[in-house]
């Protein structure tokens, strides 16, 4: 990785069972399970969302955390007329990667059940825009002005390290000039099934 010298880190944001590391005046818990009890979404200025499944909740919450971290204000491609024209260099570009094992298995779990309980008609539409696995890093795409490279990775329990060295290549090969990257996964009753 002789490449490294031309590529830094600008901020890193953590959000884990042991503790919201947005409340940084607090220290860590001990955690014998893996929730996170003083994880707050209004901690984050993050837009209002009619619906959060809690996996694109953290997602949200870690992007917020590492550019903030890195005193970096969104919108990050906020030049709509730039971007709009085949013009617009790649390598201006801020994009974002993300992993992820299982996604939004519990929004998935709920749209179907209800979906079996009512029939398909009357299925919640919004649940099932929200159960794919890339809903995460759409909303953290759309939420931050992240309109470069986009991608989603989904291969098991290295996900999230897959994503980094994506965001790695993306960056090495001119396809960004920026990359917010990283992993998420929720913790419900769904993964158990």
């Amino acid at each position: 990785m002789s490449e490294l010298h031309d590529i830094f880190l600008t901020g890193i944001g953590a959000i884990t069972a042991r503790g919201d590391y947005t409340l940084r005046e607090q220290k860590p818990r001990e955690s014998n399970n893996f929730s996170i009890a003083d994880f707050d979404l209004k901690n984050y200025p993050l837009s209002p969302k009619t619906y959060l499944d809690r996996c694109s909740a953290l997602a949200l919450a870690g992007c917020a955390l590492a550019l903030h971290d890195a005193q970096i204000s969104p919108p990050l491609n906020s030049d709509d007329s730039d971007m709009s024209t085949h013009n617009a260099s790649a390598h201006n570009l801020c994009g974002i990667t993300l992993g992820t094992h299982l996604g939004c298995l519990e929004t998935m779990k709920t749209f179907w059940d209800k979906a079996i309980e009512k029939g398909a008609r009357l299925a919640n539409p919004l649940l099932f825009s929200h159960s794919y696995l890339n809903s995460p890093i759409s909303l953290c795409a759309i939420e931050f002005g992240l309109k470069g490279y986009h991608a989603t990775f989904c291969s098991g329990e290295s996900s999230g390290l897959d994503a980094v060295r994506a965001a790695f290549d993306a960056l090495r090969l001119g396809h960004a000039g920026l990359m917010v990257c990283g992993g998420a996964e929720a913790v419900s009753p769904a993964r158990a099934l």
